[in-house]
This record gives structure tokens, C-alpha cells and sequence, in this order.
């Protein structure tokens, strides 16, 4: 939970953030795991994001797994949108264990 981003892992964030802006992948609200790594990640990622978002930081997403996703997303204002379609993004520790 408290490992820190690697080298490979502050390489790609940015590489993800351009991606996102690339393809006009705007969140309307990110639910990233409050593990240090992936707030690293989402710190990476930020200076490419356009407009204006919430971010919620929980510990229960590096704890739900694939199949709890679906959950928080509902349970924080979200609706299963599709993952490339914007809504709501959901930033895991189970990237890259």
C-alpha cells in the first residue's frame, strides 16, 4: 500500500496522460486508490487533463478488486458507462502488482 511509484510506473503516467488527451478521455470524476503508487500515477497524469473533475482518494479501491468496481462507481455518483467514454475512472493498486 505504501510502495512508491517505480521508474517504469513515473515513465508511462505521462505517457497514459497524453493518451487520454490524444483521445478527448475527460473524467467527469476520478476514484483513485488512495496507495501511494497510484496517487503517483494520477500525479502523472493530471497535467494533461483538460477542464474541471472530482477526485476521490479511497482506500476501498485498492481493496474492491475488478469485481467491486462496478460498486464504488455506483455508490459515488457514477453509472456504467463504458470505460473509454469518460464518467467515472477508477485508478486501482492492482496496476502493474
Amino acid at each position: 500500500y505504501e510502495r512508491p511509484l517505480n521508474l517504469r510506473g513515473r515513465a508511462a503516467a505521462p505517457m497514459m496522460g497524453r493518451h487520454m488527451a490524444d483521445h478527448a478521455l475527460r473524467p467527469d470524476r476520478v476514484l483513485c486508490s488512495a496507495a501511494r503508487r497510484t496517487r503517483g500515477t494520477f500525479a502523472g497524469i493530471i497535467p494533461y487533463l483538460s477542464g474541471d473533475f472530482d477526485a476521490l482518494f479511497l482506500r476501498a479501491v485498492y481493496q474492491a478488486g475488478d469485481d467491486g468496481y462496478p460498486t464504488l462507481i455506483r455508490r459515488h455518483g457514477g453509472a456504467e458507462r463504458g470505460r473509454r467514454r469518460g464518467g467515472v475512472g477508477v485508478a486501482s493498486g492492482g496496476f502493474g502488482r
